[in-house]
């Protein structure tokens, strides 16, 4: 009994030494967790965004509206400009003035 009594008292004294250590890596490491899924999350919206832009301009420049294409770039590149979708977003619009003989 004196034993387990003893063992209890270690503990204590243990959690008063390093008890805040423990929650606060604890926190930490969720709020990490957290942080990491939101990010990645994020990236996931925005990839699909572009995706979604960058066919609604495929639909424009394959109906030849050029109008709507040009505008659809220019929003794609604005909004994700680092994206692969900005860069093809550029040649679509380059093969509708090829399209056109506006190749100047």
């Amino acid at each position: 009994m004196d034993d387990e009594r003893e063992q209890i008292d270690q503990l204590r004294t243990w959690w008063s030494d390093y008890g805040n250590y423990v929650l606060a890596g604890v926190v930490i490491g969720a709020a990490g967790l957290f942080g990491a899924n939101w990010y990645q999350s994020n990236r996931l919206d925005a990839g699909l965004e572009a995706s979604n832009a960058f066919s609604a301009l495929a639909d424009a420049v394959d109906a030849g509206a050029l109008d709507t294409a040009e505008a659809l770039a220019g929003e794609l590149t604005t909004n994700h400009p680092k994206s692969a979708y900005a860069a093809q977003a550029r040649l679509a619009i380059a093969r509708l003035y090829m399209d056109r003989n506006r190749d100047e």
